[in-house]
């Protein structure tokens, strides 16, 4: 059971390494884009058969009101970048719970939780991550009559 935890831990780790050095450079700006991201993409956002995005209606709350149910939720959560932390985590609790004197099944089930937390972790973590992004396609339409915070300060009469 400790090879196998041990295993876990190293594999995980070193592809969760190699992950966050290839974000530092740059080569991982497209790994965010997880298979489980783009089906629910598909099914929860994305274009609409018209070429609108969603979001860009007046009165549209589709978007406002998007959740995840059963099995879809599952999907969203379980990626690349997920099952690999959830991994990491699990060999690394599981080898100290055993260095901690466990026994074995204590050890595995406090690895699965630990593995769990992680895997959720890292979903919110990148989730928190993709609010921050923008397309560029704001509807200056959608802001008249709205109000809002102006951080340049514009001068009177152009001067």
């Amino acid at each position: 059971m400790g090879t196998f935890f041990l295993l876990a831990a190293v594999v995980g780790s070193t592809i969760l390494v190699c992950q966050f050095v290839l974000s530092l450079l740059g080569s991982g700006d497209h790994m965010g884009a997880d298979v489980a991201h783009d089906l629910s993409a598909g099914f929860h956002g994305g274009i609409h058969p018209g070429g609108d995005f969603h979001g860009d209606h007046p009165g549209d709350t589709h978007a406002e009101s998007e959740e995840h149910t059963g099995s879809g939720h599952l999907f969203a959560v379980i990626s690349f970048r997920t099952v690999v932390a959830a991994a990491a985590f699990f060999g690394a609790s599981g080898k100290a719970a055993l260095s901690a004197g466990y026994a074995p099944s204590t050890a595995f089930v406090l690895a699965t939780i630990v593995g769990l937390f992680a895997m959720y972790g890292m979903y919110w973590l990148m989730r928190l991550m993709g609010s921050f992004d923008s397309y560029g396609n704001e509807r200056i339409a959608n802001a008249l009559g709205r109000q809002a915070t102006v951080y340049i300060p514009i001068p009177a009469t152009r001067t």
